[in-house]
């Protein structure tokens, strides 16, 4: 049975191979234990510190790097399931709900744009605007920059860029790019006229209330998946954020 400070020399054998990821180094010890537990039931007597030496010398530079290469394909894999796993879970059925109705209100507005109704569609965006970044989205920043900010240690699952961290550079991209649009294009058009609404203004409202509303639910499910992914990280390695 391994015991701790061999644990550590194992780890600080990892480090001293140019292994800087802390989390690449627990998944090396695994594979480097059973080889030093192979050395010493064939040879009982065998010292630690050897069986480390001996082990260290089975598999050259080379080969090192490939395995190290594995490890980190696997933590990759690893942290991208468990971030789309953490995106699924968002999705329950309030949440559902509360989003069917959301949309359901961005599809029925448009046809309130006129008379004393027309600042329906302003309040359905600024409420979502407001329910995001002040309610939800700040606090929860805060949270995953101070978990980032506390780690001590190199970790490669905070690194990690999976499909769904590309999606959410899309999203949050559109998130913006939304806004802009809106004040540039449409808050700024002295010529639209909103208390005389065609089928056609009507479709065109419609389609940019509900395309902007899914935006801002699924910017607000990235943040909520960011915060559960990086307290999984923070839980599974707790030595990384404590200070030496």
């Amino acid at each position: 049975m391994i015991q701790q400070e061999q644990v550590d020399e194992i780890m600080a054998f990892c480090k001293a191979k140019g292994v800087t990821y802390y989390d690449i180094q627990v998944e090396l010890v695994d594979h480097i234990a059973d080889s030093i537990e192979d050395l010493q039931k064939s040879n009982p007597t065998l010292p630690f510190s050897d069986a480390l030496d001996i082990a260290g010398k089975q598999f050259d530079n080379e080969e090192f790097a490939e395995i190290v290469k594995s490890k980190k394909r696997s933590i990759e894999k690893k942290i991208s399931r468990s971030i789309e796993k953490e995106f699924l879970s968002f999705f329950t059925v309030p949440r559902i709900m509360i989003t069917m109705l959301l949309i359901v209100v961005a599809l029925t507005s448009p046809y309130f744009i006129s008379g004393q109704y027309r600042f329906i569609p302003i309040i359905l965006i600024l409420f979502i605007v407001l329910y995001i970044t002040l309610i939800h989205a700040k606090p929860i920043e805060i949270e995953i920059r101070s978990i980032k900010e506390a780690c001590q240690i190199p970790l490669l699952s905070l690194d990690v860029q999976s499909r769904y961290e590309r999606f959410l550079r899309v999203i949050g991209f559109l998130y913006y790019l939304s806004h802009a649009i809106y004040f540039f294009f449409y808050a700024s058009d002295e010529t639209h006229k909103i208390t005389d609404p065609t089928p056609q203004k009507i479709l065109i409202l419609q389609l940019v209330l509900v395309v902007y509303t899914i935006i801002c639910i699924l910017y607000l499910s990235s943040i909520y998946v960011r915060q559960k992914a990086y307290n999984k990280i923070f839980d599974q390695y707790t030595k990384a954020f404590i200070s030496e």
